[in-house]
């Protein structure tokens, strides 16, 4: 297996480094098949989590632009210092204030029976919950939570629950902070548990 940098040169990468292609090599009259190949970085000491049985979605909204790489209802930003790269802001509503930020995932997904969203979030302005949900369509929630009360202020991880009878398909993540407040997403994870 080889990783290349944007420029075509391969080797160990540096910290924050990009790679655009994984590229695998094999004995020609060889077959190969792949699928669902996941690159992540070691678990930090002490991280209770345990590897995703089956990631649904990843949205690190690191590099690409809004409309293309990440359809939905969102306007991309640069992170600010230091953090490095992009993150997900959300946009008026037009309705006093109001906001939200919608990330399609690029198609239909399959949900499984119980399925855990994790992200990062920055609320700030105005105080209040911020609900988070899966939908088929924009707008339509199949399932819904509540941070009853979200930090704010400052760069936040959050994990979400939700339950679906099978079989169930959705296509976005939505999340809706209170009246006056603007919220920033950024390492969206959907997976199953």
């Amino acid at each position: 297996m080889t990783a290349r940098r944007p420029d075509g040169s391969g080797g160990s990468l540096a910290r924050d480094e990009r790679i655009d292609d994984i590229q695998f090599h094999i004995d020609p009259a060889g077959e190969l098949l792949i699928d669902d190949l996941i690159l992540y970085e070691a678990a930090p000491g002490g991280e209770p989590r345990i590897m995703p049985s089956r990631p649904i979605f990843t949205g690190w909204l690191d590099t690409g632009k809004q409309g293309v790489e990440w359809p939905g209802e969102v306007e991309i930003v640069l992170h600010e210092k230091p953090w490095k790269w992009d993150a997900a802001k959300s946009v008026s509503l037009g309705k006093g204030g109001a906001q939200h930020l919608r990330v399609n995932m690029r198609g239909k997904r399959i949900m499984s029976p119980k399925t855990e969203l994790s992200f990062r979030y920055k609320l700030t302005g105005r105080d209040g919950p911020l609900r988070i949900s899966v939908s088929k369509e924009a707008g339509i929630p199949l399932r819904s939570k509540e941070l009853k009360a979200p930090r704010f202020g400052a760069w936040a991880e959050a994990n979400i629950q939700f339950e679906f009878a099978m079989p169930t398909t959705a296509a976005n993540l939505e999340f809706t902070p209170a009246s006056g407040a603007v919220l920033l997403v950024d390492d969206l994870l959907l997976f199953e548990k």
